[in-house]
């Protein structure tokens, strides 16, 4: 049985989004698979026990909101003094998703340095494994429907997506197959490589507003 260490970010700890989301993201989890979840902005506990916390975990997921273009302070915080653990068995070789909630910008930039910073803990990085919930998305999205042959949401992250992320944070250690995200295909260009000059991929039009 895989152990799924989750840790919130978040500055409002059990109480924001971040945690919301984080629990509902276990909740889509595949299979047995036990979990403990550290809210970081509460964490009470002796050093030696948070390292072997983070000792027994086979895979990490790690949330936050946005704030001023970065994660929150407690996690800046945990990272900090985690330092000395980097490419110990404490992380070394785990799979690490990332969560991100934001109103309307940012998300993405977080999520990329996130991995970034996790990775050179020593963890890996599966395909698909981070998502940005975003209030002005998911929003947007209510207002939006399917019009032809493309559903102009499936290039937006939604909670759906999920259970793609949980699927791949877990499939390496199942070895499983990894999952893709719902997309958009665009026109790939054919014969001889456009270099230069107007490039249409075939990607939607979205102003003037409908």
């Amino acid at each position: 049985m895989h152990h799924v260490v989750v840790l919130n970010g978040s500055i409002r700890g059990p109480e924001g989004n971040t945690a919301w989301l984080l629990e509902e993201a276990l909740r889509r989890v595949e299979g047995p698979v036990t979990s403990e979840l550290l809210h970081l902005s509460e964490v009470d506990r002796d050093m030696d026990q948070l390292v072997e916390s983070l000792r027994r975990a086979d895979a990490f997921l790690v949330g936050s909101g946005v704030y001023w273009h970065s994660w929150g302070s407690p996690l800046q915080r945990f990272l900090e003094v985690l330092t000395p653990y980097e490419n110990t068995d404490a992380f070394f070789g785990k799979p690490v998703g990332v969560l991100v909630t934001m109103d309307s910008v940012g998300g993405a930039e977080i999520c990329a340095r996130l991995h970034s910073v996790f990775n050179q803990f020593g963890c890996t990085v599966p395909p698909c494994s981070s998502l940005v919930i975003g209030r002005v998305a998911l929003e947007a999205a209510e207002r939006v429907r399917p019009t032809g042959e493309h559903d102009p949401n499936d290039d937006v992250w939604m909670l759906d997506d999920l259970d793609v992320v949980m699927h791949n944070l877990l499939a390496g250690l199942r070895d499983e197959a990894w999952r893709p995200w719902s997309f958009r295909p665009l026109i790939a260009p054919k014969g001889a490589f456009p270099a230069a000059g107007r490039l249409d991929l075939g990607s939607p039009r979205f102003l003037p507003p409908r």
